[in-house]
C-alpha cells in the first residue's frame, strides 16, 4: 500500500505544482499586457538614471523591462502563494481523482480490498505538508521581503520603498509623530516633530523638533534636535532645550504599518506579537493585527478541512462522469475557501480575535467529518 500512497501523493503534488505554475503565469501575463507601457517607460527611466540620461536600444530596453517584471513579481508570487493554497489544493485534488477514476485505478484498489477512506490518506498528508509550507512561507519568507510587496510598477527595480509622509500616528506613550518624509532604506525621518500631551487634559506639554532623525534600534537620534516645553501656568513662557535622542516604541515597522495599507498582512507572528506587547496601538489597529495574527493560522486549518469536505464527492466506487461530483462539491468547497480567505480579515463582533478567526474552521469541521464518515466504500 505504501507504493500506492507514494503514487497518489506524487500525482497530487504534481497537479498542485502544475496549477500554481499555470495560475502564476496567467496572472503575470495579464499584468504585463495591461501595464506594458508603464514597464517599458520605467525601463527607460531606470536606464537613464544609471547612464546619466542615455537612451537604451530596443533589445536592451526589452531585457531591462523583463527584469523589472521579474523583480516586481518575484516577491509578489510568494505572497500570492499564500492566498491561492486553498483553491489549488481543492482543484488539484479534484483533477487527481478524475485521473484515477478515468483509468479505473479506484476500481482496482477497491477490488483488492482497500477502502476509499484509506485511499484518502495520501491526499490528506500532502494537503497538510503544503499547509506547513504555507506557514513557513508566511512566517519566515514573506516578512523578510515585506517592503518589496508594497511597491508599485514605478518602484520596480528598487530595493526599498519610495519616501512618504508620516502623518501623526502615536507611540505607546501617546506621543504624536509627524515627519515631512520618511526614507525606509536609511530608516530616516526628515523635518520631524513629536507632540507630547498631558494624559489627563490632552493639552500640549512639549514639542520635539529635528531636521533629521535616524533609527538606531531602540530610539531616534536627532540632528539639530530641540524641545519646546510649555508651562502649565497661564502666564508662563515656553522654554527650549536641546535634545539628542528620543527613545520610543515607534520604530520603522510601525511607521509602515500605519502609513502603508495592508502592510501588517506581510508581517510574521513574532513581529506582530512584539508590536502588540509594546503597546501604543489604537484599538482598531490592535484588532486588525490580532485578526491578521490568528487568521492566517485559521486559514491554513480551513484549507485542509475544505479538502476533507470536498474529497468525498470525488472518491467514486464506480467509473462515471465527474461533472456531477464537481457541481455537488462546489458549494461546500467555495464556502470553505471563502471562510479561509475571510479568517485573516473579517472580525466577528463580541468574540475575541483568536476565537473569531477560528469560527469558520469550527463550522467546517463537523461538515467535513459528516461527509467523510458517510462515504460509501
Amino acid at each position: 500500500m505504501n507504493t500506492v500512497d507514494r503514487y497518489i501523493a506524487r500525482l497530487y503534488a504534481l497537479n498542485i505544482l502544475t496549477l500554481f505554475v499555470l495560475i502564476f503565469s496567467f496572472v503575470v501575463t495579464i499584468d504585463v499586457f495591461i501595464n506594458l507601457a508603464r514597464y517599458w517607460s520605467n525601463a527607460a527611466d531606470r536606464y537613464a538614471d544609471v547612464n546619466s540620461g542615455g537612451e537604451p536600444g530596443t533589445v536592451h530596453q526589452f531585457l531591462l523591462a523583463a527584469s523589472l517584471v521579474v523583480d516586481l513579481w518575484g516577491p509578489r508570487l510568494l505572497q500570492l502563494f499564500n492566498y491561492l493554497v486553498g483553491v489549488v489544493l481543492v482543484a488539484a485534488m479534484g483533477f487527481t481523482c478524475v485521473q484515477l477514476v478515468r483509468h479505473r485505478e479506484f476500481v482496482a484498489l477497491l477490488a483488492s480490498g482497500v477502502s476509499l477512506h484509506r485511499i484518502a490518506r495520501p491526499f490528506i498528508i500532502v494537503a497538510v505538508l503544503v499547509g506547513g509550507l504555507q506557514v513557513v512561507n508566511q512566517e519566515a519568507v514573506v516578512p523578510s521581503i515585506a517592503p518589496l510587496l508594497v511597491r508599485d510598477i514605478g518602484e520596480s527595480g528598487r530595493r526599498s520603498l519610495a519616501a512618504f509622509q508620516v502623518a501623526l500616528p502615536s507611540d505607546d506613550e501617546g506621543r504624536l509623530f509627524y515627519a515631512r518624509r520618511y526614507e525606509d532604506e536609511t530608516q530616516t525621518l526628515y523635518a520631524l516633530q513629536i507632540f507630547e500631551r498631558d494624559p489627563q487634559t490632552t493639552a500640549m506639554t512639549r514639542i520635539v523638533s529635528a531636521d533629521r532623525a535616524v533609527w538606531d534600534g531602540s530610539g531616534w537620534n536627532l540632528e539639530n534636535g530641540r524641545a519646546t516645553m510649555y508651562a502649565r501656568e497661564p502666564d508662563g513662557l515656553p522654554t527650549t532645550i536641546g535634545v539628542e535622542r528620543v527613545v520610543t516604541s515607534f520604530d520603522p515597522t510601525r511607521i509602515k504599518i500605519y502609513e502603508l495599507e495592508g502592510y501588517e498582512q506581510n508581517l510574521g507572528w513574532l513581529q506582530i506579537t512584539r508590536i502588540l506587547r509594546d503597546g501604543g496601538v489604537d484599538p482598531m489597529r490592535r484588532r486588525s493585527l490580532e485578526q491578521a495574527r490568528w487568521g492566517r493560522m485559521a486559514a491554513v486549518v480551513s484549507n485542509v478541512i475544505t479538502v476533507l469536505c470536498a474529497m468525498p464527492f470525488f472518491l467514486r466506487r464506480m467509473p462515471g462522469p465527474m461533472m456531477g461530483a464537481a457541481l455537488k462539491a462546489s458549494p461546500i468547497a467555495v464556502g470553505g475557501l471563502l471562510a479561509a480567505a475571510a479568517a485573516p480579515a473579517v472580525s466577528l463582533p463580541g468574540l475575541p480575535a483568536w476565537l473569531g478567526a477560528f469560527v469558520p474552521a469550527m463550522l467546517l469541521a463537523p461538515i467535513g467529518i459528516a461527509l467523510f464518515s458517510g462515504l460509501r466504500t
